[in-house]
């Protein structure tokens, strides 16, 4: 017996409806995350969904660290791939920096998930510090979701380098 056409689309509309609903992910674009951006504008992206803390279990790639100017003002982009804003708790955007293996991470911004649609890009405006010369650290940014039906945070990273401003 052949299946209606309609309830074939209908069953697969269902099914892409709840995909994007299951996992919440942060793409970092710039600077360039950590590993691959494959699917990077796919609300499903295998990349985009990093749990664990600091840095998505993602290793360290010292070698490949983008370079900042101490000092400098300059932006990190990054896109929230699903939607987890809830009214009685918004979550926020983190951009911090610090070293891979401590707490230590100073906060360059915090931007307030004011619930836009997904695959919204954020460009933030940051200061590289001045104080962390010549050291391998790590440029991370956090979703904290503040929502009870979703993982509580999503983080991605880029090592980088500061270098003096001359």
């Amino acid at each position: 017996m052949a299946i209606p056409g309609s309830l074939v689309l209908c069953s697969l509309s269902f099914l892409l409806f709840l995909v994007p609903q299951m996992s919440c992910h942060l793409c970092l674009i710039s600077p360039t995350q950590r590993g691959s951006m494959t699917g990077l504008n796919t609300q499903a992206s295998k990349d985009c969904i990093l749990l664990k803390p600091p840095c998505g279990g993602r290793p360290s790639e010292p070698k490949n660290a983008a370079i900042l100017r101490a000092g400098q003002n300059t932006t990190v982009t990054f896109q929230k791939n699903l939607n987890h804003w809830i009214q009685k708790s918004p979550g926020e955007f983190r951009v911090n920096i610090g070293v891979e293996g401590t707490e230590k991470f100073q906060s360059l911004a915090v931007v307030k998930d004011n619930n836009e649609p997904n695959l919204h890009l954020y460009t933030v405006p940051i200061t590289v510090p001045s104080d962390r010369l010549k050291e391998t650290l790590v440029l991370q940014v956090v979703y904290v979701t503040n929502n009870p039906q979703a993982p509580p945070m999503f983080y991605q990273c880029r090592d980088v380098q500061i270098i003096d401003n001359f």
